[in-house]
């Protein structure tokens, strides 16, 4: 696996929750809201959702700025010294509609390292936990 990172390193629930906390109110959407209807018109690949895949929270959690410079990437950075361009998002769920692969997500690294972007790794939703620490790391490669 190409390393990213010059100081990669797993980090835990307790790592995360000892940087500075943001609550951000924000409106999520599936990429799949709609799909049902859209399929109607032409055969669209995933889950069919109808008009209920979207909803409004206060987000609570740590800037992945922050998360970021605990492995040596610098604020506003481009780009890392072996090239990588984008923050990559991959759970520990699968995906059985992706033949059992994880659901995977990326936004570009000049976003994810701008401390005015309201970029979070979330660990509340309206003041309440999202879930417990259930021990796997954040792995930082």
């Amino acid at each position: 696996m190409t390393r990213l990172v010059e100081n990669p390193k797993d980090l835990y629930m307790e790592d995360i929750r000892k940087l500075p906390k943001y609550n951000i109110v924000a409106n999520l959407q599936c990429a799949g809201n709609r799909r049902t209807a859209m399929s109607k018109t032409k055969t669209v690949r995933g889950i069919g959702w109808d008009v209920a895949a979207i909803g409004n929270a206060v987000w609570g959690g740590a800037k992945l700025v922050d998360v970021l410079e605990l492995v040596g990437i610098q604020k506003s950075t481009i780009m890392t010294p072996s090239g990588g361009k984008y923050v990559e998002f991959v759970s520990i769920d699968v995906c059985k509609e992706e033949h059992g692969g994880p659901y995977k997500a990326s936004i570009p690294l000049y976003h994810a390292t701008n401390p005015e972007a309201d970029v979070l790794l979330a660990y509340e939703m309206n003041g309440e936990a999202l879930n417990s620490d259930h021990a796997y790391p954040l792995r930082v490669l």
